[in-house]
């Protein structure tokens, strides 16, 4: 056998291992949609899919057609569909009253090619702030930011100015929109029961690792971040 059929054989070899690899990868984004599909199901929400820039239903293009008509051109759509940003799957609706949305988004976090799961309570953006980042304050956070020269903003309640990371602009508009001893609270609360908890101007939001398909341990979640939204609006 020549040189040129080895070569062939090989490249060969090569296209179909990189086509199971792909195939096997797009089972597995399947499977996370379709468990996507079932929490937005218990949870009473609305389930959005877009796949290689198409919605759920909508007609393929006829270039995709086109191309699937050449071993080549089906290849390169395989290829193409097992990309991260190829699919996106996303819940949204109104939960206790709030809106809520819930994404999958692909982290390095928890090593390659490894998914978070995100949990956002949108509120309106607080009167004159322009910016805000609330998370849960730790020992080695303060030293850091003393080191760097950072600084957070402090509401002079020593339990919470200990408990919680404060940033925003202006700082003065931040300090009064926090100045309910309620609401500090209820900010303290929710980041120590959920520490990947987050607050921006945007919302109330929660980072899981991996998929989440517990609707059980969602709901009590969004409940939560729910109440805060609520308590932070009227804030």
């Amino acid at each position: 056998m020549t040189d040129f059929l080895w070569d062939a054989l090989l490249a060969i070899a090569g296209v179909l291992v990189i086509l199971w690899v792909l195939k096997g990868k797009l089972r597995q984004r399947e499977g996370r949609h379709a468990d996507f599909r079932t929490l937005a199901n218990e949870l009473g929400l609305q389930f959005n899919a877009t796949h290689m820039g198409l919605r759920e239903g909508q007609a393929e293009p006829p270039e995709h057609a086109a191309l699937r008509s050449a071993a080549v051109g089906r290849a390169g759509l395989q290829a193409l569909a097992a990309m991260p940003l190829s699919s996106q799957s996303s819940i949204e609706g109104s939960f206790d009253g709030v809106h809520v949305s819930i994404t999958l988004q692909q982290t390095n976090s928890h090593g390659a090619g490894a998914h978070a799961t995100l949990l956002s309570a949108h509120m309106p953006r607080p009167p004159g702030l322009t910016s805000l980042a609330m998370c849960r304050s730790y020992a080695v956070d303060r030293l850091l930011t003393r080191a760097t020269g950072g600084q957070d903003i402090q509401l002079g309640d020593t339990a919470f100015d200990e408990q919680v990371q404060v940033r925003g602009a202006p700082p003065e508009a931040v300090r009064t929109w926090l100045a309910s001893a309620d609401v500090r609270q209820r900010v303290a609360q929710y980041l120590t029961d959920f520490d990947t908890g987050s607050i921006d101007e945007h919302g109330v939001h929660l980072q899981l690792a991996g998929a989440a398909t517990d609707s059980a341990r969602v709901r009590t979640a969004l409940q939560a971040m729910a109440a805060l939204s609520k308590a932070l609006t009227r804030a």
